[in-house]
């Protein structure tokens, strides 16, 4: 049978839906950098797609790598960034947030350089329109979307802040921030919980 996390990903999704207990297995036989919560949870969403819905791109046998020499004389895979983008937005891309068009700004409300530039690479390639980034006068503990109710503001919020699907008052974490709110008709809040997944 071989370790589960050499099987294609398509055998390990179907493995995993007919037997939760595979999941322990998975876990212990992959190298990611993912903590174990983030990984628990790409599992659990596994078992809300079907198989018809899963798309597999071999990112080594594709054109967007590229075998470079390191420092040290040994050979990586990298990565052709712009290739990589346009895959992205072709296989990813949010054609309903592309045709809505509103304008996104991004507020980095942490210690973490560079992540509202990382989200907004996201959000470009998911269809969004980036009108700014800045950072946040006052650092918070969680992400939060702000703006006009719209699906771009639904969809952020799915993708970086999920807890505000449940709490209602996410909003009252930023009411005394002196910040511009007519820039943009969404605005997204990088806090610390989405700075160790944009930031890897």
């Amino acid at each position: 049978a071989g370790s589960l996390a050499d099987q294609p990903f398509d055998q390990v999704v179907e493995k995993v839906r007919k037997n939760p207990i595979q999941t322990i297995n998975l876990i212990r036989q992959s190298s990611t950098d993912l903590s174990l919560w983030e990984f628990s949870r790409l599992l659990w969403q596994w078992w809300g797609i079907r198989n018809d819905q899963i798309r597999i791109v071999d990112l080594g046998q594709s054109q967007i790598t590229q075998s470079i020499l390191l420092p040290d004389s040994s050979r990586a895979l990298g990565l052709d960034q712009t290739r990589l983008d346009q895959l992205i937005q072709n296989q990813f891309g949010d054609h309903r947030l592309n045709y809505e068009g509103l304008n996104v700004g991004i507020y980095n409300a942490t210690d973490h350089s560079g992540l509202a530039d990382r989200s907004s690479r996201i959000i470009t390639n998911m269809g969004g329109r980036v009108v700014f980034t800045a950072n946040s006068p006052q650092k918070l503990p969680k992400s939060l979307v702000l703006g006009q109710d719209s699906y771009t503001k639904t969809r952020l919020t799915q993708v970086f802040a999920p807890n505000c699907l449940v709490i209602k008052n996410c909003q009252s974490a930023v009411s005394n921030i002196d910040i511009d709110t007519t820039r943009a008709d969404v605005i997204l809040f990088i806090g610390e919980d989405d700075s160790v997944t944009i930031g890897s």
